[in-house]
């Protein structure tokens, strides 16, 4: 580092001297050098500003050298760092020499990502007069360390959060003659009754001390003829509790030897197995319910799981999920309130989740701190995982009065989504349980996905939502209108209307860009509901302020993705035939994939519309394969082509266009060309006698205002 500093001051003594030349290679090479070092060099001045930045810059950050050079270093820090980063540049520049030469900084990219980065203040350039003139020093990029570093404390979290949350108490022992404690879990104060302080930093009480009377003999006999062969020993006896009350574990432990094969200490856990609850046990375990809450019981619970994997393997369309869900609060409210108080707040809570689910599930109380959801359809998706979530949240967080106190909860949630990669129900309990842990080390209040591709759709998806729904409050939508035209005439003979919002980040996007994410999200329906009561408007204003409109005829389109769009359209027919201008036309349009696959439901909501005087396009003709014999009976007036069509028509001259044409034909349906982008295009639809085209070539979609002109022109043409 003093090596690159020594060339910094060189090269800044050159660059003032104007002693660079062509001719000069030594400084050259070095320059050529600095300029292709992996770290950022770079040189500021006293009010921060840029003065030099080598190549590395632009390849850290996307921004070149010449749009930095005079701007200031701030500028591109991110804001929540700028304060600290402001006070380390003061600190250089007025020398103080409790200031740190280094600092961890997250500056932004040209495309707003964050990256990590230290900064070091190398080397302090002054003037003749011993005034700071710049600061020089380095950036280098520590992503990679800070993902690695990140994943550690990943991992440690989960280790953390597993053993304070293990039921039981976690151990370790001196091999001394009192066998004192070296380690015990935070369940210790649980099991035992005694503190870890009182344990392990007072030893208040040692493993032999809190051992039955009537068992430590048995005891030590069993782990002094085990650990010197080094084997592991499991056993049942009683402890004596801190308030001096008997109760049952199972030890499991081993020994931890020396490299000479000396035993060091031996190490274990003691797990609650009294005599009374594991009658419990036994008995439940031959019910299939728990009788007070109705929840399965373990083995049947693990039994559906694994015939939900078995079907997964044989069946096309079916999946299922899985859900273990943990409270976050448990530990504390069991230290503070109780066992009793701990097992009601669970009880309470896996109840209100069970009765609001509205679905078909199985539901099943696990090791005492864990609620296991199954839920099993051949129609799931990962949207649909996404509202059970929510509902399960909202269950959760609802307030609960134990003894006189309110108690607020969270939960952590691990989700696994069934696929025909697994094998046994081990295998997806172990994912969930791994999700679970994620969710929990995370902070909590919050669900993790073990398929993380999944997962990022179910956030990006989520997003969306949110997006959408902050857009409908605000009034954030458009809608605008594509011209349709007559092939031979050009002539004007509809409008079609299109949702469109201006994304703060997107740009302008139409339906198609967005409404398919929220197809099986609420909004849907009051999205279109949105768009026809603004199209409704803007009818209005046309009526009020375009004379002559009554004698232009028009066909106005509104065209929806979903069999919710065109009952969203069914509703509000009478409020838009209203206002129409006579001599148009009201059309609406179904996408051929709804009519494919829903025929008799979309049959029952488009023939009652066909009698009130609205007539039925089908939209996206040619991208699924629809039975003619459908399209015969459904009350269609237009079919319009998938722009996939009009971009394949130039190879085959539109042969295949012109043989669909003669058969709509013949069954007295016009034929509308959408998506047509070019001259060449146009003139092989007409030669197949297309009706009707709208498209990019034609006329882009236009604004209220706009669209106020077309309509004039076109009464005054």
């Amino acid at each position: 580092m003093k090596i690159l500093s020594n060339f910094l001051l060189f090269f800044n003594k050159t660059i003032e001297d104007n002693n660079i030349t062509k001719q000069d290679d030594d400084k050259h090479t070095a320059v050529t050098l600095l300029s292709n070092l992996e770290q950022v060099v770079f040189q500021i001045s006293p009010s921060s500003k840029w003065t030099f930045l080598n190549n590395s810059w632009k390849q850290l950050t996307g921004f070149s050298v010449n749009e930095t050079l005079g701007t200031r270093l701030l500028d591109y820090v991110h804001p929540k760092g700028r304060p600290n980063v402001e006070v380390f540049l003061q600190q250089q520049f007025q020398q103080s020499a409790q200031a740190d030469k280094s600092i961890v900084v997250r500056f932004l990219s040209k495309t707003n990502n964050s990256i990590h980065t230290i900064l070091r203040a190398n080397t302090i350039l002054k003037n003749n007069n011993e005034e700071i003139k710049s600061i020089i020093g380095t950036i280098t990029d520590v992503a990679e360390i800070m993902h690695e570093q990140n994943i550690l404390n990943a991992k440690y979290r989960s280790l953390r959060n597993f053993v304070d949350n293990y039921s039981g108490m976690l151990y370790r022992c001196r091999n001394d003659q009192a066998l004192t404690i070296e380690y015990a879990s935070s369940g210790c104060l649980e099991l035992t009754g005694y503190s870890y302080e009182q344990l392990v930093k007072n030893n208040e009480a040692t493993y032999i001390s809190i051992i039955h009377p009537d068992d430590r003999q048995r005891i030590m006999e069993t782990i002094q003829y085990k650990l010197p062969d080094g084997k592991n020993y499991q056993l049942t006896h009683r402890i004596t509790t801190a308030d001096e009350t008997e109760r049952w574990v199972l030890n499991i432990g081993q020994g931890v030897y020396s490299s000479s094969g000396e035993l060091l200490s031996f190490e274990g856990s003691l797990i609650d197995f009294d005599k009374q609850k594991q009658i419990q046990k036994l008995d439940q375990k031959y019910s299939l319910y728990d009788p007070d809450t109705k929840f399965l019981n373990e083995i049947l619970f693990i039994d559906r799981l694994e015939h939900a994997i078995e079907i997964i393997k044989s069946r096309k369309n079916y999946t299922f999920a899985l859900l273990l869900l943990s409270i976050d609060q448990h530990t504390q409210i069991l230290e503070s309130l109780g066992l009793t108080s701990a097992d009601f707040l669970m009880t309470e809570i896996g109840l209100r989740i069970f009765e609001d689910l509205n679905q078909p599930i199985s539901m099943c109380k696990l090791l005492n701190t864990q609620f296991g959801i199954l839920i099993d359809s051949s129609e799931y998706s990962i949207k649909n995982i996404t509202k059970v979530i929510n509902q399960i949240q909202e269950q959760v967080q609802a307030p609960l009065s134990i003894d006189e106190n309110e108690i607020f909860a969270t939960a952590s949630i691990g989700v696994v989504i069934g696929h025909q990669k697994h094998t046994d129900s081990s295998s997806v309990l172990l994912e969930a349980q791994n999700a679970l842990s994620r969710a929990a080390s995370l902070g909590g209040a919050r669900y993790e996905v073990s398929d993380l591709i999944t997962h990022g759709r179910a956030a990006l998806q989520s997003h969306m939502d949110l997006e959408l729904e902050q857009a409908l409050e605000e009034d954030k939508f458009l809608v605008h209108w594509q011209p349709i035209v007559t092939i031979k005439d050009n002539k004007l003979i509809g409008l079609e209307a299109r949702l469109a919002w201006p994304h703060p980040i997107k740009g302008l996007l139409y339906a198609e860009k967005f409404v398919p994410d929220s197809d099986d999200t609420q909004l849907i329906t009051p999205l279109w509901e949105w768009m026809l009561n603004d199209a409704y408007r803007q009818i209005q204003n046309w009526n009020n302020s375009i004379s002559g409109i009554e004698k232009l005829a028009l066909n106005i389109q509104v065209t929806g993705a979903s069999l919710l769009d065109a009952d969203s359209i069914f509703r509000l027919r009478e409020k838009l035939l209203s206002v129409k201008p006579e001599q148009c036309n009201l059309i609406v349009g179904v996408s051929e994939n709804v009519l494919s696959h829903a025929p008799r439901t979309t049959d029952s909501i488009l023939k009652p519309m066909k009698g009130k005087d609205i007539q039925l396009l089908l939209d996206g003709y040619g991208h699924d394969k629809t039975s003619l014999h459908l399209l015969e009976k459904m009350p269609i007036d237009f079919v319009r082509l998938n722009p996939i069509l009009i971009e394949n028509c130039v190879k085959d001259r539109g042969k295949f266009i012109s043989a669909i044409v003669s058969l709509m034909h013949g069954l007295n349906i016009s034929v509308i060309a959408n998506g047509v982008e070019t001259d060449n295009q146009l003139n092989i639809l007409n030669e197949a006698n297309i009706d009707i085209a709208q498209g990019s070539f034609i006329s882009i979609p236009q604004t209220e205002n706009a669209t106020r002109d077309i309509l004039i022109d076109s009464l005054n043409t």
